[in-house]
């Protein structure tokens, strides 16, 4: 357990005291608004006073204005009034939170500066948490449906159609792209999400060679498992170089996976015991060339083992250069294009071996997985929808969601871990309580689905309305 450095404000209003009391209902009301504000907002006199007296409650007062960012207008798309400003400022607050959690937080370069640049214009790299951002504020949406479905979102901001793009400050007619407008990323004080389809945009441009090259790419598709294979974070976490096709052995997209485990259960690799690890996935060949070391080394394949087999359902995606090398200095970009299968499906996705046509096959691949409560998942999933039907039923995926909301409004932290490992130091008597806390969000959450309940069950815990937040600050703790 630790205190997290998140809440500034909050703890600036509210010294932590050795001896903890009970906040007064004006001091709660200030605790919850400098929270999903991160500012500390005015009070009025009238409002002050029923405070005071018990006439109204400060987490409902707190809610209505957490309420005001609610995707109730133009269709549950956005807020209702564009020039609310406190209702920006709250969304704004949780779109930054939602966005910490994300180890990739820059477009890497995949070996070419002016495409990334182009990709930068397009893509808001924090749209991966806009996924969250939507789930909290829109009335409907799902925890579940983050990781479910093909919805791939993108931001309504107050400047949708920007006359010059975001990170290159170039106009259209600098572009590859026919359509009108160019697919230029908005910019802007957040409004809300929108799902626009898979964006299809004509492109032309001479090449090197004075041809001309048209096409036609999309620039918003998706093939399912929500967040998972959205166009940002797929490029964000692909991190390879042009070129790379899966091989199923030292060829893989494991970072992707890799930030799957951290993002989205707050799991660091290893993610099984070392005991799980069979020799079947490391007993390679030392002396073949052609076979990974980390398949001849228990230690090694205790990591690969998860991150390496997960990974194989994102096996048939590729980098598409579109604007590489042209004769008229346009800007283009780096897509993620997904290429369908053209060869035969098979159970085995991990090789010790290389085999070239592996990315030609259907995305199979291994949820190999140590659950927080210590049981051990190795489950075939057949593409990223399964695979993300697999994390929506799994508890540490609203376990690690839960950990970070009370986090932010307590400032405690508890680690998703697999505790019952018998390598791992066992947990002190007060670093179970809180994680009881915890777990219980996490059950409820899994249950009603809706981030908003989850912040108002944080609001409303007993703990909340404690100057120290129920941490006993002062007590001693085994």
């Amino acid at each position: 357990m630790k205190l997290f450095g998140l809440l500034a404000i909050a703890f600036s209003i509210f010294a932590l005291e050795v001896s903890a009391r009970e906040l007064g209902e004006v001091e709660l009301y200030q605790r919850c608004t400098s929270q999903i504000t991160q500012a500390r907002q005015p009070l009025s006199q009238d409002l002050r006073v029923k405070l005071a007296r018990g006439e109204v409650d400060p987490i409902t007062e707190c809610l209505k204005i957490l309420d005001r960012a609610a995707f109730v207008g133009e269709n549950n798309t956005q807020i209702v009034d564009v020039n609310d400003d406190l209702a920006k400022k709250v969304l704004r607050t949780f779109h930054s939170f939602h966005f910490t959690w994300f180890r990739v937080k820059t477009m890497p370069s995949a070996g070419n500066t002016g495409l990334l640049h182009g990709t930068e214009d397009i893509y808001d790299i924090s749209t991966p948490a806009l996924y969250y951002t939507r789930a909290l504020f829109h009335p409907k949406m799902q925890v579940a449906d983050i990781v479910k479905g093909k919805q791939n979102y993108r931001f309504i901001r107050s400047n949708q159609n920007p006359v010059r793009s975001a990170r290159s400050q170039m106009t259209k007619d600098k572009y590859i792209y026919v359509n009108d407008p160019p697919p230029f990323a908005a910019i802007g004080d957040l409004l809300g999400a929108r799902n626009p389809g898979v964006m299809a945009y004509n492109y032309e441009y001479l090449n090197l060679s004075n041809a001309m090259v048209t096409g036609q790419v999309e620039v918003n598709k998706s093939v399912g498992g929500g967040l998972l294979t959205n166009p940002v974070y797929l490029r964000a976490n692909f991190q390879e170089v042009q070129g790379f096709f899966s091989n199923g052995a030292e060829r893989m997209p494991r970072k992707w996976a890799k930030s799957v485990f951290s993002d989205l259960l707050c799991r660091e690799l290893p993610v099984i015991r070392r005991g799980d690890v069979s020799p079947e996935f490391y007993n390679g060949d030392v002396n073949d060339p052609s076979v990974p070391g980390f398949r001849t080394a228990r230690s090694c394949a205790q990591c690969h083992a998860s991150m390496d087999r997960m990974s194989a359902v994102i096996r048939n995606f590729k980098y598409n250069s579109i604007g590489l090398g042209n004769a008229d200095y346009l800007r283009g970009a780096h897509f993620m294009e997904y290429v369908e299968p053209t060869e035969a499906a098979e159970t085995e996705n991990w090789r010790v071996k290389p085999e070239a046509k592996f990315w030609k096959r259907p995305g199979s691949g291994n949820f190999f997985y140590r659950t927080s409560s210590g049981q051990l998942i190795n489950q075939y999933v057949n593409g990223p929808e399964e695979l993300g039907q697999t994390l929506a039923d799994l508890d540490d995926f609203y376990l690690c969601t839960a950990k970070r909301y009370y986090s932010y409004f307590t400032g405690i932290d508890v680690e998703v871990a697999d505790h019952g490992d018998p390598d791992r130091v066992p947990l002190t008597a007060k670093d179970q309580e809180i994680l009881g806390r915890v777990k219980k969000l996490a059950t409820e959450l899994k249950t009603h689905q809706r981030l908003r309940n989850l912040v108002e069950s944080i609001l409303r815990d007993p703990n909340y309305k404690k100057s120290d937040f129920g941490l006993d600050l002062g007590a001693t703790h085994e």
